[in-house]
């Protein structure tokens, strides 16, 4: 089964309004592997109101982390008759068909809320893969339809490249459509026209067949709970939809700074006081949380069950590092930047650093004063599963950053 639905589905039903045999519970909050829905004894009420649904897939580079935080996007949807040759004759599994109609405008409008928005909000992972959903209605008033039919309506996602860009929002365009097409079922009843059931429809990829004789180009339909996940314009090799091409993506990366103290004389004991910030596209304004954790000596993984603080975008993280001890940032947006990474020496002694991964000059660090380690790198340089995501960059780094103190044994504060 899909994921839980907690409103009405979205129909797909596969006959004519007048040849409905297949029934199920309409009260189910699941529809069922089949994609067929139809109403049989509910209350006009219960018919006049649909749910489709937004999806959007969230990916970690790590399998072993078990949440981050989602992107904050909104997206906003209208709805209008279908025509011309968006519409056509529809053919049941015994050969029945009819003609879908063009919708009637009066009959048919967005929920109160014509839109699907999405906050920076947690998001559980299995094997570095998540799917968030928002539902919006579409409302319908049977009493508007001028008699029993099959009338055919286009759903368009508005679309934003700057409002994705922004997000850190993947999408295969070439794949990806903002139409979908919402089949109203109307038919007579014992007290006048009552609904009878909904399809959700999109298109998928034109194939060629032979009819009579003649090549035809067909234009295939495949039916839709919405904006899913797991939607596709054509199947994969082995029948599957896993390549989701036509679903939005939001790719997380994760940051480390290890501390590492050598030196016979060194304290390998103190924290010394770290400072990382990150950085996003100006134009972004939404607030993005990340996690942050710290590991100790042998405990160096990224796995977060059992998280306890959050970071945003723009905000410093700060964290006392001792020898071993390593800061995770997870689950940050491929568009964020780490725009610093500095360390304070609050101690009286002086320390030579070496920063490697990036590699940089080794500097004498003086008593209470600090020095920074990293220049806006955009998080995919850190990646090592660099999967779609929007920044494209030819050097990968490996993940994390390692701080390498000594005392300096020339020094005249050496113990």
């Amino acid at each position: 089964m899909k994921k839980t639905r907690f409103l009405s589905m979205l129909s797909a039903i596969a006959v004519s309004a007048t040849m409905m045999t297949a029934t199920l519970n309409a009260n189910a909050a699941e529809m069922p592997d089949s994609g067929i829905l139809s109403f049989t004894n509910e209350a006009a009420d219960a018919r006049s109101t649909v749910t489709f649904y937004k999806d959007i897939v969230i990916h970690n580079e790590d399998t072993a982390v078990t949440k981050v935080y989602g992107p904050s996007i909104e997206y906003t949807y209208s709805i209008a008759p279908a025509a011309g040759n968006e519409l056509a004759t529809i053919t049941d599994a015994t050969g029945n068909t009819v003609t879908a109609k063009a919708g009637i405008a009066a009959a048919i409008a967005m929920g109160a809320d014509n839109k699907a928005a999405f906050t920076s909000s947690e998001v559980t992972l299995s094997g570095g893969k998540g799917v968030i959903t928002n539902g919006v209605d579409i409302t319908c008033d049977v009493t508007k339809f001028p008699g029993a039919g099959v009338y055919r309506y286009k759903v368009t996602e508005a679309d934003s490249t700057t409002a994705r860009t922004n997000a850190s929002i993947t999408r295969d365009t070439d794949k990806y459509s903002v139409d979908r097409y919402l089949d109203v079922y109307v038919k007579n009843g014992t007290s006048g026209l009552e609904i009878a059931g909904y399809v959700m429809f999109h298109l998928g990829e034109n194939q060629v067949a032979t009819i009579d004789g003649k090549t035809n180009t067909i234009t295939t339909e495949k039916k839709t709970i919405g904006f899913d996940s797991e939607d596709t314009t054509d199947e994969t090799t082995d029948g599957t939809q896993s390549n989701q091409n036509m679903a939005d993506h939001y790719y997380t990366y994760n940051y480390e700074v290890e501390k590492e103290i050598t030196g016979a004389l060194a304290d390998k004991s103190h924290q010394f006081p770290f400072t990382v910030n990150t950085s996003k596209p100006t134009d972004s304004t939404a607030a993005v949380k990340f996690y942050v954790k710290k590991t100790l000596a042998g405990a160096h993984s990224s796995a977060n069950d059992s998280l306890t603080a959050s970071g945003t975008i723009g905000t410093a993280v700060s964290e006392g590092l001792a020898d071993g001890n390593m800061l995770h940032l997870i689950g940050l947006p491929a568009n964020a930047s780490i725009a610093s990474v500095s360390e304070l020496n609050d101690t009286a002694d002086t320390y030579k650093v070496t920063v490697v991964n990036p590699p940089l000059q080794i500097i004498a660090l003086e008593a209470n004063s600090s020095a920074s380690y990293a220049t806006a790198t955009p998080l995919t340089n850190y990646a090592e599963n660099k999967t779609a995501e929007p920044v494209e960059t030819d050097t990968i780094f490996f993940i994390g950053m390692f701080i390498r103190n000594k005392k300096n044994e020339e020094n005249e504060n050496t113990i």
